[in-house]
C-alpha cells in the first residue's frame, strides 16, 4: 500500500480517479485541494488537505507529512496559473524524500509544442514536461483520447462540465472536421480512473500511458448517434482550411453557452480540435496501449453510452 495524492481530485477527472482508487481499496488516497473542503471529504471518504501551491516548501512539507509517494495531477491547465502551480508540485514532489512517482496533468491527446500558439495550454503542459525530465521522479503521461462522457450529456451524470464539440447530440447535428474518415480514441471519465489505478501497481512506468475506450471515424460515431436518438442529423463538413482560419460550424446547442463562454473562445477551441482529429492525433495504437497490460479492464463503448444515454 501506498499514499497515492490526487491534486485537483475534488472534481472533473480527477474526482473520477479518486473514486476509483477508493472503490479498488488498496491504497491510501489523499486529495490536495486549494481550500478545505469537508462536504467533498465526506463525499469521496479521502482525507482532504488545503494547500498552497504557491509555496513549495510549505508543499515539500505536506507531500513528507502525509507520505505521498505517488502524485497524480488534474490541475486545471487553463490560461491562468494552474500550469505554473504544477510545476510548483512537481518542484516539491522532487524535493519531498517520500514521493516517487509523478502523473502530470495531461490525459487527451499528444500535443506537439509548435501548436502552442493555437492553444494556450501546450506551453504550460510542455513546461510541466520538461520539469519532470529535469526530476528524479519516476514519471508518466496518460492519454485517453475524447472524452466521451460529453456524448451523454446531459441525460447521463459526469464530473465534467458540459461543452457541444464535434456532436451535438441534443440538437441533432454535427460538424466533423475533414472526411470525417479519420479514427478518434474516446475513453469515458471512469475508465480513466480504473486505468489509473491499475497504473499505480505497475513496476515500471513508460514515459507515455495510452488508454483507449473505443475507436471509431467520426463518420461513424454519428451513425451510432442516429440510431440510438431515432433521428437524422444535419452533419456539416469542415475543411482544413477553413478550420485554419479558427472557424468552425456552428453547433445548436453552443449558442446558449456563449453567455459563459464566448463565441470567439469557442470557435477557436473547437477548430483547433478540428485540425488535430483531421491530423490523426486522436488515433492511438492498440498495441502500446494500457488496454493489452490489462486485459480484465473492460471499458465503456461507445455505442453503450450513447444506447444508454439516449434510446427512446
Amino acid at each position: 500500500m501506498v499514499v497515492v495524492a490526487v491534486a485537483g481530485g475534488t472534481d472533473a477527472v480527477g474526482r473520477s480517479i479518486v473514486e476509483s482508487l477508493m472503490a479498488q481499496g488498496k491504497h491510501e488516497v489523499l486529495i490536495l485541494s486549494r481550500t478545505a473542503n469537508p462536504m467533498k471529504e465526506k463525499e469521496t471518504g479521502a482525507r482532504l488537505v488545503a494547500v498552497d501551491y504557491e509555496e513549495v516548501a510549505a508543499l515539500t512539507k505536506i507531500l513528507e507529512d502525509n507520505n505521498a509517494h505517488t502524485i497524480i495531477s488534474t490541475l486545471a491547465m487553463m490560461p491562468n496559473d494552474a500550469g505554473s502551480l504544477e510545476q510548483n508540485l512537481i518542484q516539491a514532489a522532487n524535493t519531498s524524500k517520500m514521493t516517487k512517482r509523478f502523473v502530470p496533468s495531461e490525459f487527451g491527446f499528444p500535443q506537439r509544442a509548435e501548436d502552442g500558439h493555437i492553444f494556450p495550454t501546450i506551453p504550460m503542459k510542455q513546461a510541466s514536461r520538461s520539469a519532470l525530465e529535469a526530476s528524479s521522479l519516476e514519471w508518466t503521461v496518460v492519454y485517453n483520447g475524447y472524452f466521451m462522457d460529453y456524448f451523454g450529456m446531459p441525460q447521463l451524470a459526469s464530473r465534467l462540465a458540459p461543452y457541444v464539440v464535434l456532436l451535438d447530440i441534443p440538437g441533432n447535428a454535427a460538424a466533423i472536421p475533414g472526411d470525417g474518415n479519420k479514427l478518434v480514441t474516446f475513453t469515458h471519465t471512469s475508465d480513466v480512473g480504473r486505468f489509473v489505478t491499475a497504473l499505480i501497481d505497475f513496476e515500471e512506468w513508460d514515459r507515455v500511458s495510452f488508454i483507449i475506450g473505443d475507436k471509431m471515424t467520426l463518420n461513424e460515431a454519428v451513425k451510432l448517434a442516429e440510431v440510438a436518438k431515432g433521428s437524422k442529423f444535419k452533419v456539416d463538413y469542415d475543411d482544413l482550411d477553413k478550420l485554419k482560419r479558427g472557424e468552425v460550424t456552428e453547433l445548436p446547442s453552443q449558442i446558449s453557452s456563449y453567455s459563459v463562454i464566448p463565441r470567439e473562445f469557442v470557435q477557436a477551441i473547437n477548430s483547433a480540435f478540428g485540425i488535430w482529429v483531421d491530423r490523426g492525433d486522436f488515433d492511438f495504437d492498440e498495441k502500446t496501449s494500457l488496454n493489452t497490460n490489462f486485459p480484465d479492464i473492460k471499458p465503456m463503448k461507445l455505442k453503450e453510452l450513447l444506447e444508454k444515454a439516449w434510446k427512446n
